[in-house]
């Protein structure tokens, strides 16, 4: 087999086993450490991954029917966990909190940890952005943490009473099997395959 040919061959085994960045990681399911308001319950056990992320919050004229969709807590501090079916790598948590700026004495948490549930532990400051009375993206990342286990707590904010949450995402990739090590095995393979059919072809 010609040389050009061998390294084509290595390089196709080495890019099926290679990552093409991160992408949304889906959660096997979650617990609270302290239930929800039961004015603002967890309707199903599914809200913070049903996909419904983005909508109204207070102030008025927001009624209760248009939050439906918002778990809430008032003067309580949960730690919320995260499982996955398997190992996995995380790059970024995306929050999605009710922006009220103290309507109704809801607020944006000051801060949410983040977690593995044992070494694992990274406190991030919230933004409070301009304009309130909708659910607004919080972002944390620059961190790696394999696990397949995520935590997540929240202090209080301003308002020092409610803090209301829509949706959780976690984006990164599998880390079993390893990409890079999986390649080698497969590039090794290849590479082995080559060499047998030479020893034939010279036989």
């Amino acid at each position: 087999m010609p040389t050009r040919r061998r390294f084509t061959v290595l390089l196709l085994a080495l890019s099926v086993a290679a990552p093409l960045g991160a992408v949304q990681l889906p959660f096997s399911g979650y617990s609270y450490s302290i239930a929800p308001s039961d004015s603002y319950p967890d309707t199903g056990g599914g809200e913070l991954t049903d996909g419904t992320a983005n909508g109204p919050a207070w102030p008025a004229p927001v009624v209760l029917a248009d939050v439906a969709y918002l778990v809430g807590w008032q003067t309580t501090l949960p730690t919320i966990t995260f499982n996955f079916a398997s190992t996995v790598t995380i790059n970024s948590v995306s929050a999605f909190f009710a922006d009220s700026d103290d309507a109704a004495g809801v607020s944006l948490p000051a801060t949410v940890t983040l977690g593995d549930g044992a070494s694992f532990s990274q406190v991030f400051t919230v933004t409070n952005p301009a304009g309130s009375g909708t659910t607004v993206q919080s972002v944390f990342n620059g961190f790696s943490l394999t696990t397949n286990t995520l935590t997540l707590r929240f202090t209080l904010g301003t308002a020092q009473q409610w803090t209301m949450l829509s949706e959780v995402h976690a984006f990164g990739t599998a880390a079993v099997p390893e990409p890079a090590s999986t390649g080698l095995v497969l590039g090794a393979a290849a590479l082995g395959l080559v060499a047998t059919r030479r020893r034939r072809t010279r036989i």
